[in-house]
């Protein structure tokens, strides 16, 4: 079965309704996940892992519609409350995001592995990449537009697609998140905004001069091949100041932003980092940790570019972390007294010591994923 299959899309959810219209956003996940391994010819299985579900609520699988002719096979493993009450803070948190996504990946029978959410939609662009430009040692990563709760209820995908275009309103990208206004993409001051306009500029003629240098095949440049031997030797060693800065301090930063929506490995990638930290926190940074994991394990980070994002459905202000109503989410995780990492006193610690480190760093034993425990499975479609 592993050999058969190319991907599989992991992602967790309890039908609690966390967000408002959880299972309206997860319909449209399943539906558009149905429809685009339909189109596109992906081999690929869905493995749904449904954490500590309500005893009130009915189980995702007898609430949601399940597409009766999907390409794509649809698995369900539910992790029971026994399981979650074993963990610190279980009573104040009801789902380990993290924790739940590493016994998806654990049971995950492709031969490589995305890790993402229930609210979230690919284009067209995303699905050929997966489908044809996948490669184990790299770890892919993808914009993220966020369009409203209001996706269209529409059997023609194409219209939905549509809808994510014209209606999306934030984007995530790498080091940067903009807002529209006025039909325009603005960040959210000023001073943001005359930064990311000449840092992308500095960024994008290092990289241009890294990777031209990097490949000494590729044809010279017409300057280059014009200009006298002296001149020629001063390209050249600006060529490679510019790759030493790019690879040396550039890529460094790495794309972490909404990283937790769309982080794809190989399997053999993700068994050899021990999927993400366990720790029973709050999610928020524990996705970053993997990325740099992941790079001080010369796994090497691939952008998979601006034309082909996936697109995330609104979720209510501070069930998530959106720049605006970061506080909400950030008040309420204090009230509850769930506890959360901190970029700068908690990351940037642990990202000098992988990089100290003269071995990778790996926070999960050999039993990560739940890999001694047996699940109930149910699989649908």
């Amino acid at each position: 079965m592993q050999d058969e299959l190319h991907l599989s899309v992991v992602a967790t959810s309890r039908n609690d309704n966390h967000g408002g219209y959880l299972t309206q956003r997860t319909q449209h996940f399943v539906d558009g996940l149905a429809a685009q391994c339909r189109r596109h010819g992906l081999r690929a299985e869905l493995l749904l892992v449904e954490w500590n579900p309500p005893a009130e609520r009915p189980p995702l699988a007898a609430d949601l519609a399940w597409p009766a002719d999907s390409a794509c096979p649809i698995r369900i493993v539910t992790v029971p409350r026994e399981i979650h009450a074993r963990l610190a803070h279980g009573g104040k948190l009801p789902l380990f995001q993290m924790i739940a996504k590493n016994v998806g990946i654990r049971r995950a029978r492709g031969r490589f592995i995305l890790a993402t959410n229930i609210d979230i939609l690919f284009s067209d662009e995303v699905m050929r990449q997966l489908r044809d430009g996948l490669r184990e040692g790299h770890l892919y990563r993808s914009d993220r537009y966020d369009v409203p709760t209001e996706v269209p209820k529409s059997a023609d995908f194409d219209a939905v697609l549509e809808f994510c275009r014209r209606e999306a309103f934030r984007l995530h990208a790498t080091g940067f998140t903009l807002l529209k206004r006025d039909g325009r993409w603005q960040p959210g001051s000023p001073l943001a905004a005359l930064f990311q306009v000449i840092w992308n500029a500095v960024k994008r003629a290092l990289r241009r001069l890294g990777e031209r240098i990097s490949q000494p095949s590729a044809p010279a440049a017409p300057l280059s091949q014009a200009a006298p031997r002296a001149l020629r030797g001063k390209l050249k060693l600006l060529a490679w100041s510019a790759q030493w800065i790019y690879h040396g301090l550039i890529r460094r930063e790495l794309f972490t932003n909404a990283c937790g929506d769309f982080t794809l490995l190989s399997r053999e990638d993700w068994f050899a980092l021990r999927g993400y930290p366990e720790w029973p926190v709050y999610s928020m940074h524990l996705d970053s940790i993997l990325l740099y994991q992941a790079y001080h394990s010369a796994i090497r980070e691939i952008y998979l570019g601006a034309a082909a994002p996936i697109y995330h459905i609104e979720h209510s202000p501070g069930s998530g972390f959106t720049p605006e109503s970061s506080d909400k989410l950030f008040e309420r995780l204090a009230a509850a007294g769930i506890p959360s990492l901190d970029w700068h006193n908690d990351l940037e610690p642990m990202i000098a010591k992988m990089s100290a480190s003269p071995k990778p760093i790996r926070y999960n034993d050999e039993n990560w994923g739940y890999a001694g425990e047996s699940f109930s499975e149910t699989r649908v479609a």
